[in-house]
């Protein structure tokens, strides 16, 4: 914008390349930031949360008979803004469930994710 008050014509490519950098250099930093602010939403940290405890589960499993049950989930590190529920936890699979006071479904109930290992993963 001061360039063209000043009769400055940008870099040399006509009164239009300024713009084009402009618009390329906005492009880029939203390239980098809306992923970022896109993994921060509750609903996107409840289901991190799900993986992240899948492969927990996966390294408890390795050193036990059966998979964690709730009272074994002590030393899991997660969000604290994200609940872990175990449903089951048995010898050959588990289910959790997750819950988070941001994650909303569209009609304002709070919704909930569930982990079924036998089922393949996530289930929501």
């Amino acid at each position: 914008m001061i360039s063209f008050g000043t009769g400055h014509h940008g870099f040399g490519g006509g009164g239009n390349t300024d713009l084009m950098i402009v618009i390329a250099a906005l492009g880029i930093t939203a390239a980098l930031i809306v992923p970022k602010y896109i993994q921060q939403t509750p609903c996107n940290r409840m289901k991190a949360t799900l993986q992240s405890f899948d492969r927990y589960q996966k390294e408890y499993r390795s050193r036990n008979p059966l998979y964690a049950s709730q009272l074994d989930i002590s030393d899991f590190k997660h969000d604290p803004d994200v609940e872990v529920i175990v449903i089951y936890a048995g010898p050959e699979f588990f289910v959790a469930r997750t819950s988070s006071p941001g994650c909303k479904n569209k009609d304002g109930t709070p919704r909930v994710m569930t982990w079924d290992s036998m089922r393949g993963g996530l289930q929501n």
